[in-house]
């Protein structure tokens, strides 16, 4: 019913496994041979990115329809398929790597793929992205710290109203291996207050899948924000 296990994992947290007509949420859920599976939908977006960004944006009340977005660290592409699919009317999928977007998503008229740029170099940005502006920049990026990411693409949210959605990933801001709620959550609450100074937090909450294909590994946080100044 799922090609890998982590895919498999993908659908029972999004809510999508039935199991003898009842909703299951736990992997560990224990079935037997007579129970019936069924699923409520196949796989939504191309990455496990999207089904994290779904739950986000549903509590945060994020707006996407008609929304011009820039996509940082788009990877495969689970966040700008999520913004496809809440009607966005244009995403740029930006990425370090050259050839790193789902072919699917390459094709579609709204998208514009960006690749082998670090957010991080000015003149690239200028040069691949002629001054534009947007009114949703989401950040998932693992090359640089998280921090440095949203100083490079401040400028490049729209004045009225822009907002950045921002994923961190305490395994790739210092910690190693495996890290605690508690210490992810404090590790966030520090990254907050580096970055109170440039903008303002809206929301933040954690993601509802763990960062890891098996969704076993470590507690990252999403957050919401609007630029000041």
């Amino acid at each position: 019913m799922a090609p890998t296990r982590s895919k498999a994992v993908h659908l029972i947290k999004a809510g999508d496994v039935l199991v003898n007509g009842r909703e299951v949420r736990r992997q560990s859920h224990e079935v037997g041979p007579g129970d019936r599976i069924e699923l409520r939908a196949l796989f939504r977006y191309v990455g496990r990115g999207g089904y994290k960004l779904e739950a986000f944006v549903a509590a945060a009340g994020l707006e996407c329809e008609g929304r011009r977005v820039l996509d940082v660290g788009c990877s495969t592409g689970g966040f700008t398929d999520f913004f496809l699919q809440r009607g966005a009317s244009s995403v740029v999928a930006l990425d370090v790597g050259d050839d790193v977007l789902d072919a699917r998503l390459r094709a579609d008229p709204r998208v514009e793929f960006v690749g082998g740029v670090d957010v991080t170099d000015a003149a690239a940005l200028a040069r691949r992205l002629g001054g534009r502006r947007f009114d949703i920049v989401s950040v998932d990026v693992t090359n640089v710290p998280l921090e440095v990411a949203l100083e490079a693409v401040r400028p490049l949210i729209e004045g009225a109203g822009g907002v950045a959605v921002a994923l961190f990933k305490p395994a790739y801001e210092g910690a190693r291996g495996a890290v605690r709620a508690e210490d992810a959550r404090a590790l966030a609450a520090a990254f907050e207050a580096r970055i109170s100074p440039a903008y303002e937090v809206l929301r933040a909450e954690a993601s509802v899948l763990r960062g890891g294909t098996k969704g076993h590994g470590t507690v990252e946080v999403f957050f919401l924000l609007r630029p000041r100044g």
